[in-house]
Protein backbone atom coordinates (compact mmCIF):
# COMPACT_ATOMS: atom_id res chain seq x y z
CA UNK A 1 0.00 0.00 0.00
CA UNK A 2 2.84 2.57 0.95
CA UNK A 3 4.13 1.69 -2.14
CA UNK A 4 1.42 2.15 -4.33
CA UNK A 5 1.34 5.36 -2.48
CA UNK A 6 4.91 6.68 -2.87
CA UNK A 7 4.06 5.54 -7.17
CA UNK A 8 0.87 8.24 -6.96
CA UNK A 9 2.56 11.07 -5.39
CA UNK A 10 5.14 10.67 -8.40
CA UNK A 11 3.08 10.87 -11.01
CA UNK A 12 1.29 13.23 -9.61
CA UNK A 13 4.25 15.53 -9.33
CA UNK A 14 5.37 14.29 -12.78
CA UNK A 15 2.04 15.42 -14.45
CA UNK A 16 2.15 18.80 -12.81
CA UNK A 17 5.45 19.96 -13.52
CA UNK A 18 5.50 22.39 -15.53
CA UNK A 19 6.33 22.99 -19.22
CA UNK A 20 9.22 23.97 -20.40
CA UNK A 21 9.24 27.97 -21.39
CA UNK A 22 11.63 29.88 -23.50
CA UNK A 23 11.98 33.47 -22.49
CA UNK A 24 13.50 36.50 -23.84
CA UNK A 25 12.77 39.91 -25.23
CA UNK A 26 12.82 41.88 -28.42
CA UNK A 27 15.20 45.12 -29.21
CA UNK A 28 15.97 46.84 -31.94
CA UNK A 29 19.67 47.41 -32.53
CA UNK A 30 19.53 50.74 -30.72
CA UNK A 31 18.71 48.93 -27.42
CA UNK A 32 14.81 49.75 -27.19
CA UNK A 33 12.22 47.54 -26.94
CA UNK A 34 10.20 46.31 -29.49
CA UNK A 35 6.19 46.09 -28.41
CA UNK A 36 4.24 43.52 -30.68
CA UNK A 37 7.02 41.69 -32.41
CA UNK A 38 6.25 38.51 -33.50
CA UNK A 39 8.16 35.55 -32.43
CA UNK A 40 7.54 31.85 -33.88
CA UNK A 41 9.34 28.45 -33.48
CA UNK A 42 10.58 27.03 -36.69
CA UNK A 43 7.67 25.07 -38.17
CA UNK A 44 4.84 26.67 -35.68
CA UNK A 45 1.63 27.21 -36.99
CA UNK A 46 1.12 30.17 -34.30
CA UNK A 47 3.77 32.65 -33.05
CA UNK A 48 3.31 35.23 -29.86
CA UNK A 49 3.45 38.96 -29.65
CA UNK A 50 6.01 41.11 -27.27
CA UNK A 51 4.60 42.68 -24.33
CA UNK A 52 5.30 46.81 -23.89
CA UNK A 53 8.56 46.02 -22.50
CA UNK A 54 9.21 43.30 -25.91
CA UNK A 55 9.28 40.61 -23.50
CA UNK A 56 7.99 37.18 -24.34
CA UNK A 57 7.31 33.51 -23.52
CA UNK A 58 6.98 30.72 -25.19
CA UNK A 59 5.89 27.65 -24.02
CA UNK A 60 7.63 24.71 -25.87
CA UNK A 61 5.11 21.58 -27.28
CA UNK A 62 6.02 18.03 -25.64
CA UNK A 63 9.28 16.84 -26.71
CA UNK A 64 10.75 20.17 -27.58
CA UNK A 65 12.91 19.62 -24.73
CA UNK A 66 14.68 16.64 -26.00
CA UNK A 67 16.21 18.59 -29.16
CA UNK A 68 19.59 19.51 -29.10
CA UNK A 69 18.94 22.60 -30.67
CA UNK A 70 16.02 25.36 -31.08
CA UNK A 71 15.36 27.72 -34.19
CA UNK A 72 13.08 31.10 -33.19
CA UNK A 73 12.44 33.83 -35.71
CA UNK A 74 11.34 37.47 -34.38
CA UNK A 75 10.20 40.17 -36.77
CA UNK A 76 7.82 43.15 -37.09
CA UNK A 77 6.69 45.24 -39.82
CA UNK A 78 9.33 47.83 -40.53
CA UNK A 79 12.31 45.70 -39.08
CA UNK A 80 14.53 43.27 -40.79
CA UNK A 81 13.71 39.63 -39.34
CA UNK A 82 16.28 37.82 -37.76
CA UNK A 83 16.52 34.05 -36.78
CA UNK A 84 18.43 32.25 -33.95
CA UNK A 85 19.03 28.85 -33.25
CA UNK A 86 18.95 27.92 -29.40
CA UNK A 87 21.37 25.26 -27.87
CA UNK A 88 18.92 23.33 -26.00
CA UNK A 89 19.91 22.17 -21.73
CA UNK A 90 20.84 18.96 -22.28
CA UNK A 91 20.40 18.05 -18.21
CA UNK A 92 17.10 16.92 -17.26
CA UNK A 93 17.43 20.04 -14.82
CA UNK A 94 19.02 22.25 -17.03
CA UNK A 95 18.20 26.17 -17.45
CA UNK A 96 16.42 27.07 -20.23
CA UNK A 97 18.24 30.23 -22.00
CA UNK A 98 17.49 33.54 -22.31
CA UNK A 99 17.21 34.79 -25.75
CA UNK A 100 17.56 38.46 -26.83
CA UNK A 101 16.78 39.02 -30.57
CA UNK A 102 18.00 42.53 -31.95
CA UNK A 103 16.46 43.62 -35.10
CA UNK A 104 17.43 45.91 -37.93
CA UNK A 105 14.77 48.80 -39.03
CA UNK A 106 14.07 48.37 -42.51
CA UNK A 107 15.86 50.76 -44.30
CA UNK A 108 12.89 52.57 -46.45
CA UNK A 109 15.29 52.91 -49.66
CA UNK A 110 17.96 51.33 -51.14
CA UNK A 111 21.76 52.34 -49.81
CA UNK A 112 24.63 51.56 -47.77
CA UNK A 113 23.15 52.82 -43.90
CA UNK A 114 25.86 52.90 -41.02
CA UNK A 115 24.33 52.34 -37.93
CA UNK A 116 24.57 54.67 -35.06
CA UNK A 117 23.72 55.20 -31.64
CA UNK A 118 19.89 55.97 -32.08
CA UNK A 119 19.49 55.76 -35.71
CA UNK A 120 20.84 55.10 -39.10
CA UNK A 121 23.35 57.12 -40.46
CA UNK A 122 22.89 56.91 -44.72
CA UNK A 123 26.23 56.85 -46.46
CA UNK A 124 26.03 59.21 -49.79
CA UNK A 125 27.54 57.65 -53.02
CA UNK A 126 29.51 60.11 -54.87
CA UNK A 127 30.98 59.56 -58.41
CA UNK A 128 34.12 58.06 -59.25
CA UNK A 129 36.06 60.27 -61.40
CA UNK A 130 38.56 59.17 -64.44
CA UNK A 131 41.33 61.30 -65.44
CA UNK A 132 43.67 59.71 -67.57
CA UNK A 133 45.99 61.10 -70.84
CA UNK A 134 47.80 58.48 -73.44
CA UNK A 135 50.29 57.21 -70.59
CA UNK A 136 48.45 57.04 -67.11
CA UNK A 137 44.88 57.02 -65.83
CA UNK A 138 43.81 57.65 -62.31
CA UNK A 139 40.03 57.00 -60.70
CA UNK A 140 39.39 58.52 -57.38
CA UNK A 141 36.66 60.79 -55.91
CA UNK A 142 36.86 64.63 -56.69
CA UNK A 143 37.84 66.86 -53.16
CA UNK A 144 35.40 69.43 -54.09
CA UNK A 145 32.33 66.86 -54.34
CA UNK A 146 33.78 64.73 -50.95
CA UNK A 147 34.08 68.18 -49.24
CA UNK A 148 30.39 68.89 -49.38
CA UNK A 149 29.10 65.44 -49.09
CA UNK A 150 30.08 62.62 -46.74
CA UNK A 151 28.96 60.95 -43.67
CA UNK A 152 31.03 60.74 -40.26
CA UNK A 153 30.72 57.72 -38.63
CA UNK A 154 31.01 55.43 -35.92
CA UNK A 155 32.12 52.07 -37.78
CA UNK A 156 32.62 49.54 -34.88
CA UNK A 157 28.39 49.05 -34.69
CA UNK A 158 28.52 48.15 -38.52
CA UNK A 159 26.97 48.86 -41.85
CA UNK A 160 23.66 48.04 -43.11
CA UNK A 161 23.37 47.68 -46.88
CA UNK A 162 20.32 47.80 -48.57
CA UNK A 163 20.85 46.95 -52.37
CA UNK A 164 18.68 45.31 -55.46
CA UNK A 165 20.92 42.68 -56.47
CA UNK A 166 21.30 39.38 -54.87
CA UNK A 167 23.79 37.55 -52.99
CA UNK A 168 25.36 35.85 -56.10
CA UNK A 169 25.08 38.91 -58.26
CA UNK A 170 26.79 41.47 -55.05
CA UNK A 171 29.57 38.46 -55.31
CA UNK A 172 30.45 39.43 -59.14
CA UNK A 173 30.50 42.53 -58.57
CA UNK A 174 33.09 42.29 -55.72
CA UNK A 175 32.31 44.50 -53.05
CA UNK A 176 35.58 46.39 -51.99
CA UNK A 177 36.18 48.61 -49.05
CA UNK A 178 39.64 50.92 -49.15
CA UNK A 179 40.83 53.64 -46.70
CA UNK A 180 41.61 56.84 -49.31
CA UNK A 181 44.36 59.33 -49.52
CA UNK A 182 43.92 62.67 -50.96
CA UNK A 183 46.01 63.42 -53.45
CA UNK A 184 46.88 67.18 -55.21
CA UNK A 185 49.35 66.37 -57.26
CA UNK A 186 50.96 63.13 -59.12
CA UNK A 187 53.95 62.16 -60.80
CA UNK A 188 53.40 61.19 -64.31
CA UNK A 189 56.02 59.99 -66.95
CA UNK A 190 56.30 61.57 -70.07
CA UNK A 191 58.85 61.66 -73.42
CA UNK A 192 61.00 64.55 -71.62
CA UNK A 193 60.62 62.76 -68.26
CA UNK A 194 58.50 63.17 -65.18
CA UNK A 195 56.26 66.25 -64.75
CA UNK A 196 53.68 67.04 -61.97
CA UNK A 197 50.18 66.60 -62.51
CA UNK A 198 47.28 68.24 -60.73
CA UNK A 199 44.43 65.69 -59.96
CA UNK A 200 42.93 66.75 -56.08
CA UNK A 201 41.48 63.36 -56.08
CA UNK A 202 41.13 60.93 -53.20
CA UNK A 203 42.52 57.79 -54.36
CA UNK A 204 42.64 54.10 -52.91
CA UNK A 205 45.40 53.66 -49.98
CA UNK A 206 44.99 50.32 -48.71
CA UNK A 207 42.26 47.66 -48.43
CA UNK A 208 40.50 47.15 -45.72
CA UNK A 209 38.86 43.30 -44.78
CA UNK A 210 35.12 42.93 -43.71
CA UNK A 211 32.52 40.54 -43.10
CA UNK A 212 28.94 40.52 -45.23
CA UNK A 213 26.22 38.76 -43.54
CA UNK A 214 23.23 37.61 -45.18
CA UNK A 215 20.19 39.17 -43.83
CA UNK A 216 16.49 38.68 -44.43
CA UNK A 217 14.52 39.22 -46.56
CA UNK A 218 17.46 38.63 -50.21
CA UNK A 219 18.62 42.08 -50.71
CA UNK A 220 19.97 43.52 -47.27
CA UNK A 221 22.85 42.62 -45.70
CA UNK A 222 24.69 43.36 -42.66
CA UNK A 223 28.86 44.67 -43.12
CA UNK A 224 31.58 44.10 -40.37
CA UNK A 225 34.82 45.68 -40.49
CA UNK A 226 37.31 42.63 -39.49
CA UNK A 227 39.35 45.50 -37.66
CA UNK A 228 38.77 48.76 -35.99
CA UNK A 229 39.19 51.52 -38.29
CA UNK A 230 41.60 54.67 -38.13
CA UNK A 231 40.72 57.79 -38.28
CA UNK A 232 40.29 58.88 -42.17
CA UNK A 233 38.35 58.89 -45.28
CA UNK A 234 37.04 55.60 -46.72
CA UNK A 235 34.86 53.94 -49.45
CA UNK A 236 32.81 51.03 -50.11
CA UNK A 237 32.88 50.48 -53.80
CA UNK A 238 32.19 47.48 -57.11
CA UNK A 239 33.84 46.35 -59.79
CA UNK A 240 37.53 47.17 -58.60
CA UNK A 241 36.69 50.59 -59.52
CA UNK A 242 39.04 52.10 -57.42
CA UNK A 243 41.48 49.78 -57.34
CA UNK A 244 42.03 48.52 -60.53
CA UNK A 245 43.51 50.44 -63.71
CA UNK A 246 41.33 53.44 -64.78
CA UNK A 247 41.47 52.48 -68.46
CA UNK A 248 39.62 49.45 -67.35
CA UNK A 249 36.79 51.72 -66.64
CA UNK A 250 36.46 53.49 -69.19
CA UNK A 251 33.61 50.71 -70.93
CA UNK A 252 31.67 50.77 -67.23
CA UNK A 253 28.34 52.93 -67.72
CA UNK A 254 28.74 56.64 -66.28
CA UNK A 255 25.86 55.77 -63.47
CA UNK A 256 27.57 52.66 -62.41
CA UNK A 257 30.80 54.74 -61.23
CA UNK A 258 30.16 55.16 -57.76
CA UNK A 259 31.57 54.90 -54.29
CA UNK A 260 29.67 54.99 -50.80
CA UNK A 261 32.28 57.02 -48.86
CA UNK A 262 32.62 58.04 -45.14
CA UNK A 263 34.80 59.84 -42.55
CA UNK A 264 36.38 58.13 -39.29
CA UNK A 265 36.90 60.54 -36.80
Amino acid sequence: MRRQLQCAVVLAISGCAKAPQLEGEVLDVFGDPIEQANVQLENAAEFIETDSSGRFVVVLEEGTSSATTLKVAAGKLGYIEQLRTIDMPQEADGAMPTVTFSLYPDPESTGLFAVGDQSYIQVPSLPIKLMNDELQAYAGIEDQRLSSAQAVVDARRGFVFRTEATQSQLARLKLRLHKLEYKQQTKATGLEGEVDVDIEMWLAQSDVPFDLTVLAPEGHYLISTRETLDSGTYAFHTQEMLSASAHDLIGVPVGLRVAYVFQVN
